[in-house]
């Protein structure tokens, strides 16, 4: 089993589990959920945007001290503007951001999966959290 296999596993199976959870047990308090999903955020999402360098190691372009200064400076700068897009314009930023979203999870599945089937399933990942809370 593939790394990336072995973490959309248990990435699944902590999903499940906490789904699970949520339906049979009294909800929690709303400042814990905020806190356990800055946790998350924390523990998880913040090494997932520090992988980005790692993938961008075996781009044949980055090879010297200068591609890797470019690099970051431009990554930066991409970072900044996404900052300044939330803050002068966040609805158009959610929404961009929501579309991104749902390209990012449609492209989990193997290929050959067609076109409206990866569109629901990245767009579940979007959906279903906010129509079953």
């Amino acid at each position: 089993m593939t790394a990336l296999r072995r973490q959309g596993l248990w990435f699944s199976i902590l999903a499940l589990t906490t789904g699970i959870l949520s339906v049979l047990f009294v909800p929690l308090d709303p400042q814990l959920e905020l806190l356990l999903a800055g946790l998350c955020i924390v523990l998880l999402g913040v090494p997932h945007g520090a992988l980005d360098p790692i993938f961008a190691q075996a781009l044949p372009q980055i090879k010297s001290r200068t591609s890797w200064v470019v690099f970051v400076l431009a990554y930066l700068l991409l970072a900044a503007l996404v900052v300044a897009l939330w803050w002068y314009a966040p609805t158009i930023f959610l929404l961009a951001f929501l579309s991104v979203s749902v390209l990012h999870f449609s492209g989990d599945l193997a290929e050959g999966a067609n076109f409206l089937t990866r569109f629901f399933y990245g767009g579940a990942a979007i959906v279903l959290p906010a129509a079953l809370n």
